[in-house]
């Protein structure tokens, strides 16, 4: 099982992602570095990204608190930090239609509550250093 962790700097906040091993997050790895702006939607962050992935067999609209998905049809990257305007029950978060899983949020989910509609996004590889804290490759 391989760990590819990414580092998300949104405006002010930090986060780190855990990616799930599927085709869509290895696309999504390959295009590291990216930047790009914030759009809101509820408790979904998003952010668009250059991949023209499909709707995979296992694509889906119930998502969990710290998903990460990619949104096909938006061409999006995803951040889910809390009930969307399509959500119809207390705690239910529900994507604006079937999204690709790309991992999840291990590091930041309470810091991305406060990010705003057009900051800037920064997402980059990472790799452990012996001191345990993350730092950014170089290519």
């Amino acid at each position: 099982m391989k760990v590819r962790r990414v580092h998300l700097v949104i405006g002010r906040a930090v986060a780190v992602i855990q990616l799930a091993e599927t085709a869509t997050a290895d696309e999504f790895w390959h295009l590291l570095p990216l930047h790009g702006q914030v759009q809101r939607w509820g408790g979904e962050i998003s952010f668009t990204v250059p991949m023209d992935h499909p709707p995979d067999p296992f694509a889906h609209e119930s998502v969990s608190l710290g998903e990460v998905a990619y949104w096909p049809m938006g061409h999006a990257l995803c951040l889910f930090t809390g009930v969307t305007p399509a959500s119809r029950q207390k705690g239910e978060i529900i994507a604006a239609g079937p999204v690709n899983r790309v991992g999840w949020i291990v590091a930041g989910l309470d810091a991305l509550r406060w990010v705003e509609e057009g900051d800037p996004v920064e997402v980059m590889r990472l790799v452990q250093t012996r001191f345990g804290r993350p730092v950014p490759l170089d290519e």
